[in-house]
């Protein structure tokens, strides 16, 4: 049997390695001090578009909150689902996060099979909001919307060509409500992207752009706003003082906007909390920064930052979902 001495030695020997491995776990704490190296941040989408510009405008502003590289890496594919699903495959470690466009993202959601699931999204915050627009080369023979639709009319289907960033998109759905609610049908060409679809139009390879307001500005000598698809143009100084959809042909077709989001995955949030709030924290102080406002300022789009908190991205992201298959019919198969 074992002495009181020899039971206060085990006992002393069972504090030490409870401490040991106290300390230990201490230590492996401290030692996690994300991030280490760079971080990748996927644009599912070419560059030039309206996520792309975003992310890169404030790139700086986040890498410099976060204390490491951040780096922009173009998966553009599938309208958007290749680059998501890229996230959603890397070990969720927090070295590779996500930014989309919404609604493209839901639209998915709705109209395909994705490899992603609506849970799988840890929202990091909302970084801007770009109302759509309808844009033609400044060579155009129209001035207004209505001018080009009662042209239209007057034309087999398909005579006139519209560009979008992709088939799953606000912009896609814009021409589709504005075809049901004229009866003009429009040949509608997938770019893969905003960029390039507003290249194509200043290079005269299609008719118009179905584009946002913002994410348009670099070609607004080149080109023509014909109307804004939202419910009041709020910024008539940006789009050539064109009337929205709705006031300009007298339908009714729903508002439409873009607000991009970054994002990571459910499963990163849950095996590293701290580093995800990290991440939503250094964003929400990337977007506040009087920095960040202030280049905005100077290239006139601070009007478009519009920051949303995880919570409030994820009610708008499952809002949309819930609501975007009245329009499935719109789609082709």
């Amino acid at each position: 049997m074992f002495s009181r001495k020899n039971t206060m030695m085990v006992v002393l020997l069972l504090c030490g390695s409870i401490l040991i491995i106290s300390g230990c776990q201490s230590r492996q704490a401290a030692k996690d001090s994300y991030p280490e190296r760079e971080i990748r941040i996927i644009v599912p989408y070419a560059p030039g578009g309206t996520v792309d510009t975003a992310v890169r405008q404030v790139q700086p502003y986040l890498s410099n909150a976060i204390g490491k590289p951040l780096m922009i890496d173009n998966r553009a594919g599938a309208g958007g689902q290749l680059g998501v699903t890229i996230v959603h495959k890397e070990k969720p470690e927090g070295y590779i996060i996500g930014s989309m466009a919404s609604p493209h993202t839901e639209f998915m959601l709705v109209l395909e099979k994705p490899e992603f699931k609506a849970e799988d999204f840890a929202f990091i915050g909302g970084l801007t909001s770009d109302p759509a627009s309808i844009r033609v080369n400044k060579d155009s023979p129209w001035n207004t919307l209505k001018e080009f639709i009662d042209d239209a009319k007057t034309k087999p289907a398909e005579t006139y060509s519209f560009g979008v960033s992709s088939i799953f998109s606000d912009n896609y759905l814009g021409i589709k409500t504005l075809e049901e609610a004229t009866g003009v049908k429009f040949k509608i060409v997938d770019f893969g992207g905003g960029g390039p679809s507003r290249v194509a139009l200043v290079g005269k390879q299609i008719n118009a752009v179905h584009t946002n307001i913002f994410s348009s500005l670099h070609i607004a000598t080149k080109s023509k706003t014909l109307a804004v698809q939202d419910d009041k143009n709020n910024y008539k100084s940006l789009t050539d003082n064109a009337l929205t959809v709705n006031e300009a042909i007298g339908v009714k077709v729903p508002a439409l906007s873009t607000r991009v989001l970054l994002f990571t995955t459910r499963q990163f949030k849950e095996k590293y909390p701290e580093r995800y709030k990290k991440l939503v924290n250094d964003f929400k102080k990337a977007v506040d920064s009087k920095e960040y406002f202030e280049m905005k300022k100077k290239i006139g789009e601070e009007a478009n930052i519009n920051y949303l908190n995880p919570d409030e991205a994820a009610k708008m992201f499952n809002n949309n979902i819930a609501t975007l298959g009245k329009y499935k019919h719109l789609w082709k198969k």
